[in-house]
């Protein structure tokens, strides 16, 4: 009897992911508005669309770019009219980035095409092996988030920011909430 290597399945895990991630998540060009954006990019449209408008300190922070990467970041976002700068109500020494109504048509458009890829999917299979897909990947988020470092200790992985970023508020703060209560 062979027994099963760790290697085994930490390659299987490192292949399969990145492959369903791609098939539901990043449409053909032809098909979404948001396909050349590249992966820094999409993750500050869905996070300012999930955390309403920051300041652009808080962009850098949030995704872990240096001030100058924010600005080259926003640039681009601008003139592709899916978010815009604006002065900050109290502070007007502060840029603060929202998305506009043209950005959030292109997030819900991307979404809805994402969701049809997913339930497509996930129809081709049999009741019972949807059941298996879902209890198999919430027990796979569930380990994962346990070995993410305690966000409020000194030293946290740089990675958590960019990965909760998208996150609704609740969501983000909720998982924060369970590693560190």
């Amino acid at each position: 009897m062979t027994e099963e290597r760790p290697t085994d399945w930490i390659s299987d895990v490192a292949r399969l992911l990145p492959c369903m991630m791609r098939a539901l998540f990043a449409p053909p060009a032809a098909q979404s508005p948001l396909w050349d954006l590249p992966p820094p990019q999409m993750r500050a449209l869905f996070m300012l669309r999930c955390r309403g408008d920051l300041t652009m300190h808080e962009v850098a922070g949030r995704l872990g770019v240096a001030m100058s990467t924010a600005t080259q970041l926003a640039d681009r976002l601008e003139r592709l009219g899916l978010v815009e700068r604006q002065a900050d109500a109290t502070d007007r020494r502060l840029v603060r980035l929202a998305v506009t109504e043209s950005g959030r048509a292109a997030i819900a458009e991307h979404i809805r095409q994402r969701d049809e890829r997913i339930a497509a999917a996930m129809e081709r299979l049999t009741p019972a092996e949807r059941g298996e897909v879902l209890r198999g990947l919430h027990l796979l988020e569930k380990a994962a988030r346990e070995c993410v470092p305690d966000p409020g200790r000194p030293g946290r992985h740089p990675l958590w920011e960019m990965v909760t970023a998208a996150m609704p508020p609740a969501v983000a703060d909720s998982q924060t909430e369970e590693r560190t209560g």
